[in-house]
């Protein structure tokens, strides 16, 4: 009977054992643990690897020993040049955030859809020319940044099924923000900057969640009239395009606090905005401002306010300042 109990208790023991390697473990206790820095550390103590960063220097591929490791949870491996990723490395089912920019791989390993607890895909530097389907059929996908690859216009043949909240497509080729975005209601963060849009959709106002908006350096005319719809907005960059009119309705995003429209054909603040009293940083550098308003003093959280080149007197320029002394401007040089 003895003999029983010592064997029923050590399955126990074994069975904790077992689940403690594998549960998986919020973002807070994660950046509590050890964070391993190098594979020949890693490979050295492969059951304790669960946070791994890595930086370059291994030759284009993984190396021996790697197969060891199966708890991966949080993993950074960028910069290496990698051109593939080998099988073994998807064992890791419980990995959350997976980060693996700066490398080649051009196209998206497969295996990536059998990781179901996947919150966080960083895709960055990759050479990428289309998005697979599958990405975004991930249950619990809530971040994906595919940053400074070759995304054009690519079609999508299904509907969203992510928990997207942060999506980063910013210094691609993109002409047009993609439809499957304007689905996902819970986006607070959008990057889109540095394509080549000429437009925004009406339907982007239907995602009221928005936090952050990035549209700078694209193609962008005008900006619709329905864009105030954002009350939760707190920073919104619209910088080198060639919009020529501000509406009014961006009065209505209350807790806006950054707003960057440098390098545009501006030419003129509307009243409405000096409502916005929450802006800490407002950039209108290189456009056609030339009146002076007395709203100026309700932007008077304002740390930053940047007005160089645009048509402003230097007396209008002296007026600004004294209501806003940390004012930076100069007039355009022509």
């Amino acid at each position: 009977m003895k003999k029983l109990y010592l064997i029923f208790g050590l399955m126990i023991i074994s069975a904790i054992s077992v689940f403690s390697q594998h549960r998986l473990y919020s973002l807070e206790e994660l950046q509590k643990m050890k964070v391993y820095t190098s594979f020949s550390e890693a490979i050295e103590d492969p059951e304790n690897v669960i946070v791994l960063n890595v930086d370059g220097g291994f030759n284009s591929i993984l190396p021996m020993g790697f197969d060891r490791i199966k708890n991966l949870q949080w993993v950074r491996i960028a910069d290496a040049e990698l051109y593939d990723i080998p099988a073994y490395f998807w064992q890791n089912k419980n990995i959350q955030y997976l980060d693996l920019s700066g490398n080649r791989l051009k196209k998206f390993p497969i295996q990536i859809q059998e990781l179901p607890h996947l919150k966080s895909l960083k895709y960055a530097f990759n050479g990428l020319r289309s998005i697979p389907d599958f990405i975004w059929t991930m249950p619990n996908l809530e971040i994906l940044d595919l940053s400074e690859n070759s995304l054009t216009n690519f079609k999508i043949n299904t509907k969203n099924k992510t928990k997207m909240r942060e999506i980063n497509f910013s210094s691609n080729a993109i002409i047009e923000i993609p439809a499957i975005m304007l689905d996902m209601k819970g986006l607070e963060v959008i990057d889109m900057g540095h394509n080549d849009i000429t437009s925004i959709p009406d339907s982007l106002m239907s995602l009221t969640n928005l936090r952050k908006l990035n549209l700078n350096h694209n193609k962008l005319t005008s900006i619709p009239k329905e864009f105030g719809n954002f009350p939760y907005m707190t920073q919104l960059n619209i910088s080198h395009n060639k919009i020529r009119h501000l509406p009014i309705e961006l009065s209505k995003m209350i807790n806006l606090e950054v707003f960057l429209a440098d390098n545009n054909n501006i030419v003129e603040i509307p009243e409405e905005l000096y409502k916005l009293k929450k802006l800490t940083k407002v950039t209108l550098n290189n456009n056609y401002l030339s009146k002076f308003s007395d709203g100026l003093k309700n932007w008077s959280k304002l740390k930053e306010f940047n007005i160089k080149s645009n048509d402003y007197d230097k007396a209008t320029i002296e007026k600004i300042k004294e209501i806003i002394p940390i004012t930076e401007a100069d007039r355009k040089k022509k």
